[in-house]
């Protein structure tokens, strides 16, 4: 009888696997490798994806050192200056030929004892001491009193106006 169990035994497992029959526990685990699979593929995707996003940005971004350029002032800060004695060169930076003329000259002027710093009169906060039609003040005390109507080159000393240069070759000679 022995023997015949076991023929028994073999026969149906045999028949089974002919025949592919395959129970719900199996369908149910077979499901979930094939599920287990499908979100390993989308996860690995989705990571590639990300690695190469992430390549592109840190090639493309830079950073940049923010200057500030110290010897830029506005016209009110002019009669602030601690400096004993300074000059202070006011032109129109937006107009290409004054800026050719005293960019130049401003940024290879050199002196130990007299600092120069440079307004620009395109700045909106210089604006309403520019009047272009207007008479120009030559001795101001105060910024209030300024009022300039071309580029011009201002000398002061203990905070006080001791020169008031308008004519162009005088201040280009003036910062040589």
């Amino acid at each position: 009888m022995k023997k015949q169990k076991n023929k028994d035994v073999t026969f149906v497992t045999k028949e089974l696997k002919n025949k592919n029959y395959i129970n719900d526990d199996t369908k149910n685990i077979i499901t979930f490798v094939v599920i287990l699979i499908i979100v390993g593929a989308v996860f690995g995707v989705l990571f590639l994806l990300q690695t190469k996003v992430e390549e592109k940005t840190t090639e493309t971004t830079t950073t940049t050192a923010v200057t500030y350029d110290e010897s830029m002032i506005i016209i009110p800060d002019m009669f602030r200056k601690t400096d004993k004695e300074y000059m202070v060169l006011i032109y129109d930076k937006s107009n290409d030929v004054e800026n050719t003329y005293y960019a130049t000259k401003a940024a290879t002027y050199e002196s130990k004892t007299v600092k120069l710093y440079t307004a620009n009169l395109a700045d909106g906060m210089n604006a309403k001491y520019y009047n272009k039609d207007g008479k120009a003040n030559t001795n101001p005390t105060k910024a209030d009193d300024v009022v300039i109507t071309k580029s011009t080159l201002i000398t002061f000393k203990d905070g006080k106006v001791t020169s008031y240069i308008t004519d162009k070759d005088a201040i280009l000679k003036k910062l040589s």
